[in-house]
């Protein structure tokens, strides 16, 4: 089924736009926005046509499902009763119905950025019958209980409605998608047919669903979708899916990078085809009492990544298809700084760059190691552990079965020991076991500030929360970089944010006034502040040179994802967020209709 709509690239290339498909979205000013639905959207017979009610009622009483004290007995009131998952974003957001196809959202406060959240543009409507016995009988519970008991009846109302197998079937869903789904069989396949009154192809054929200010439609539109229907099936050995890619049994599949030459060389029938896409490929600090602690000084940091040869590394890991990273945006964003305020991982400073011989980055370490009473010292070319009088050897941790992060690993550990002089004990870890006994600081010594605001994956102070296993450097996760709202990255940057797990707290000469309070955080909260772009990337251009210089945790790649598909196949691009069309990709041969992914 379809979302409100999508972002595509503009015409200009250099930023993106909305693209309406259930419906438009259109700035009114800088906190409200109006959204107008096609008129020709339906659900199936039993549940008749799309209005803006079936989405006002939806927010009001499953997104924001919160009671009062008074109305519940209980201290603070009882919110998100339903559990909806995102319930935090629209808490600050107020809808209006204002016709029979608009509703109005406004926001507490100006965001610049907020088309381009999926708080919207992920928007798709439901039956108001799916969802109202469950709202009526939380309502009359509200109304003949209290406190505890009360508690307990909103949970087992919340709980049917969790397990209600009507909402996710998608059997209500009309002409609201291009396909319908025949069968699903959760994690590992799903099986869809081709939906002869799609309203899309209906609205591109002028046959009514046309957006007085929308985008018009391209043509080939107007038969979509070109397939009859659609095979998808997870197959987790990589052997078997680029096998069945080769003999033609399947239409599309991911063609990790190590494999792309041997498919553009070899294999007849089959282009590998190169997608941006927004996750920065980082090395992580643990800065946390039980991580490598010199790597809370910043030049330690910055010497580290110095003796890394990023182009050498881009091509050796990621045989190309990969740019190197030295901040938080790509370099193909709107929102990158200007070339000439870059100088490899620090803007500005050629002193810092890359030096083949390592020696710059050395002294650089040397540096940061003179600024504390850490137990490393440098003998020569090579870093000494002085508690033990023998050659640093740290720990790197890598996800098991992921080929490409054991190549990454062995990659650094090679660079960092040829030029820093550093030795490393590459360790393999599943990632749920990463979580929960490397990433999540389970363990408390000491006191957490009343105004902490880090949740689970950062409940304390670096000094006072630990998680239950050491660790120096990692490699299990990769972080986005949000090139459409840039802003929201900056939870990776201050001491209490979400996502800090490796404890990074800002240097002392970007520090302000306040908890987690930064030079960073505090150019970010100017760009979100305005809507004129090139403030906006002025603002933004001042955080990421400071991140740059920081290094909060080590930027390596921004790396393509790489798809095979037969040759037949017609219509992915490389720019990001260009499948805004997905449902007019074809086959250009006379092979029957299908489309087979794995």
């Amino acid at each position: 089924m379809d979302t409100l709509y999508t972002i595509r690239p503009n015409q200009s290339g250099e930023g993106f736009e909305v693209f309406p498909l259930l419906g438009n979205l259109e700035q009114v000013d800088a906190s409200t926005y109006d959204v107008t639905l096609r008129d020709n959207l339906e659900y199936s017979s039993e549940y008749g046509s799309v209005t803006a009610s079936d989405f006002v009622y939806r927010i009001q009483n499953i997104f924001q499902a919160d009671f009062s004290a008074e109305e519940t007995g209980v201290d603070g009131g009882i919110s998100n009763w339903t559990a909806y998952p995102d319930s935090g974003t629209w808490s600050s957001i107020t809808i209006e119905e204002t016709g029979d196809l608009t509703f109005r959202l406004t926001l507490d406060d100006p965001d610049p950025s907020f088309p381009f959240r999926p708080t919207a543009s992920a928007l798709y409507p439901a039956p108001q019958a799916l969802f109202e016995d469950y709202v009526n009988r939380a309502e009359d519970a509200v109304a003949d209980m209290s406190g505890e008991a009360l508690q307990e009846q909103l949970n087992s109302i919340s709980m049917e409605l969790q397990n209600d197998e009507t909402i996710p079937s998608l059997e209500w869903t009309g002409n609201l998608g291009p396909y319908n789904r025949d069968s699903w069989e959760q994690g590992s396949r799903w099986v869809a047919t081709r939906n002869d009154d799609y309203y899309l192809a209906a609205a591109a054929r002028g046959e009514g669903g046309q957006l007085e200010n929308g985008v018009d439609l391209p043509r080939r539109f107007e038969m979509a979708p070109y397939f009859d229907q659609i095979d998808s099936q997870v197959v987790p050995e990589e052997a078997a899916r680029l096998q069945a890619l080769r003999n033609g049994e399947i239409d599309t599949a991911t063609v990790r990078p190590a494999r792309v030459a041997e498919f553009r060389e070899e294999v007849d029938g089959v282009y590998v085809q190169e997608e941006r896409q927004p996750f920065v490929t980082p090395v992580m600090w643990n800065m946390r009492a039980n991580g490598f602690l010199p790597s809370r000084e910043r030049e330690v940091r910055q010497g580290m990544m110095m003796a890394i040869d990023k182009e050498t590394f881009a091509a050796n890991v990621f045989r190309g298809f990969a740019l190197p990273a030295y901040t938080m945006q790509p370099q193909w964003s709107r929102w990158y700084p200007d070339e000439d305020a870059v100088a490899d991982f620090q803007w500005g400073d050629p002193n810092n760059a890359f030096s083949e011989d390592g020696e710059m980055a050395r002294q650089r370490i040397e540096e940061g190691l003179s600024k504390g009473d850490y137990t490393y010292e440098y003998d020569g070319e090579t870093l000494v552990n002085t508690d033990v009088g023998e050659p640093a050897q740290l720990s790197l941790i890598a996800q098991a079965g992921q080929p490409i992060e054991t190549t990454i690993a062995e990659e650094l550990s090679r660079q960092w020991s040829e030029r820093a002089g550093i030795d490393f004990n590459i360790q393999t870890v599943r990632g749920g076991a990463f979580v929960q006994q490397y990433a999540v600081p389970s363990q408390t010594d000491g006191e957490v500030p009343e105004d902490w605001e880090g949740g689970p994956f950062n409940p304390g102070p670096r000094d006072v929360a630990t998680p239950q296993e050491s660790w120096d450097l990692s490699l299990i996760y990769g972080f986005n970089t949000y090139p459409l709202t840039p802003g929201d990255s900056d939870v990776f940057m201050y001491e209490d944010g979400s996502i800090n797990y490796y404890g990074y707290v800002a240097s002392d000469d970007i520090q302000e006034d306040g908890l987690g309070q930064n030079q960073i955080r505090s150019a970010y909260e100017r760009a979100a502040q305005t809507a004129d772009v090139d403030e906006r990337r002025t603002e933004l251009a001042e955080a990421f040179r400071l991140i740059a210089r920081e290094q909060p945790f080590g930027f390596l790649a921004m790396e393509d994802d790489t798809i095979g598909y037969t040759t037949s196949y017609q219509g992915p691009t490389k720019p990001f967020s260009s499948n805004y069309d997905t449902v007019t990709y074809f086959k250009d041969d006379e092979s029957e209709g299908h489309l087979r992914s794995r």
